[in-house]
């Protein structure tokens, strides 16, 4: 039958002209069943989206750290510990796969604190040494000012890019932070830059109570040489992100000598892993949206010819 056949239209308007209710009440059911299907749909990526969003970091990042080694390795024992170095970060960036290499140091180790002092108040805040690269790994949201740049590494500025909760809890309401000198462990460091984060619960607490320091000058400031306390590394787009782990692991296994097989030496947390099983969950949830929109829009649709 052709498609702009005339007779056939003509019959198929007037079997329609002969039960308007009918007809009615069928085309609402299925226009009300495509909305119900496009909204279920789009709900899925929309709270797909929002989850991702609120991870606030990158979807293609690798985060390492040294442990001990459990192999003995080329006349070496076990149970060495390893630690990295300023020497890891060209080597880092210079590996395949690699787009950003952003190491890091902090005072107390991960989770530690430090009493920074401003004017009469004094609070417990994260002190970390950053490269300017952190950006691309856990992405700010800039209230005031500026980020860290290549200069302050370079020329070891004593600057600091600091959490809207060091404001809040060390100035007064409507206080401009930009320019303010904050006192950490008797060193000044003066406020360039105020962030945000779209992260939520202990992620969100941890970044908006963190002050950030060039790493160079956190090296000098707090005497602790060439040491690296643990890379946050990002990957090229569609770069495998279980291949940018095992070129990062190689890598170190053979600056620092261990086994390359020995899981236990670097510590590491893969987000572009973790992303991808988010992916599949959300692959699958999309899935089930879709088969119950059909079967609402069938079920609306019959509910709506059967009525009259």
């Amino acid at each position: 039958m052709k498609l702009f056949d005339l007779d056939s239209w003509q019959e198929t308007m007037a079997v329609l002209g002969k039960h308007p209710l009918r007809t009615a009440l069928t085309a609402l059911g299925v226009i009300l069943g495509i909305f119900i299907l496009l909204a279920m749909v789009g709900f899925g990526r929309a709270f797909e989206s929002g989850v991702k969003k609120r991870a606030g970091f990158a979807s293609n990042a690798v985060f390492l750290w040294g442990q001990a080694t459990t192999k003995p390795f080329s006349g070496l024992p076990a149970d060495r510990p390893i630690r990295f170095d300023n020497g890891d970060i060209k080597a880092l960036a210079a590996l395949e796969g690699v787009e950003h290499v952003a190491p890091r140091n902090q005072r107390g180790g991960f989770g530690g604190g430090s009493n920074v002092r401003y004017g009469t108040k004094t609070g417990g805040f994260q002190v970390a040494g950053d490269y300017p690269t952190l950006q691309y790994v856990m992405t700010p949201l800039m209230r005031a000012g500026r980020y860290l740049n290549d200069a302050d590494i370079a020329e070891r500025r004593k600057v600091c890019l600091v959490g809207e909760g060091v404001v809040e809890q060390l100035m007064e309401p409507g206080e401009d932070p930009i320019g303010k000198h904050l006192d950490v462990n008797g060193v000044y460091f003066e406020i360039v830059g105020v962030i945000g984060t779209k992260s939520t619960g202990n992620q969100a607490d941890r970044i908006l109570n963190t002050i950030h320091i060039p790493f160079t000058t956190f090296q000098q400031a707090f005497n602790v040489g060439d040491r690296v306390g643990w890379f946050a590394i990002t990957g090229r787009a569609n770069f495998p992100a279980e291949e940018l782990e095992a070129n990062i692991r190689n890598a170190l296994a053979e600056r620092h000598r261990f086994d390359p097989t020995d899981e236990q030496a670097v510590g590491s947390f893969n987000t572009g892993r973790q992303f991808r099983k988010m992916s599949s969950l959300f692959s699958v949830i999309n899935m089930v949206l879709w088969v119950a929109g059909i079967m609402t829009l069938g079920a609306a649709s019959s509910a709506s010819a059967t009525s009259c």
